[in-house]
């Protein structure tokens, strides 16, 4: 199976209330692409580079749980906070808000499983 490529990913943008957080779901997003990455976050929107047949439970779980790292922390704190541990830590699961999402993900990516089919039944 060939990787699609950029000028074949639809985009979709959906909406939807996770454990009543409204939240913003790009799929088929550049951004998170230019940076090698399945997704990232800012505030309540979720970009994700696969469209939406490539979203998994974990991936939509892991972006969520930034979502509300946050709404907690509120943007600038979490943006000073997510930049300290790139440079202290890099990138992975010894930077701390990456750990969080990750844990995050591991535990409740099965919630997650419903909100990926409805989006991959809405494309």
């Amino acid at each position: 199976m060939t990787e699609p490529t950029p000028s074949t990913i639809r985009r979709t943008t959906f909406t939807l209330t996770i454990k009543g957080v409204a939240v913003r779901v790009v799929c088929g997003a550049r951004l998170p692409r230019l940076i090698g990455k399945k997704g990232i976050t800012l505030g309540h929107t979720i970009y994700l580079a696969p469209d939406p047949l490539g979203v998994t439970p974990g991936l939509l779980a892991h972006e969520f749980a930034h979502v509300l790292q946050w709404r907690m922390r509120g943007g600038w704190v979490f943006v000073g906070q997510y930049l300290r541990g790139l440079i202290r830590h890099g990138y992975g699961l010894s930077h701390p808000l990456e750990r969080n999402a990750h844990d995050y993900a591991v535990a409740y990516q099965q919630d997650f499983l419903l909100s990926v089919q409805l989006m991959q039944a809405l494309s």
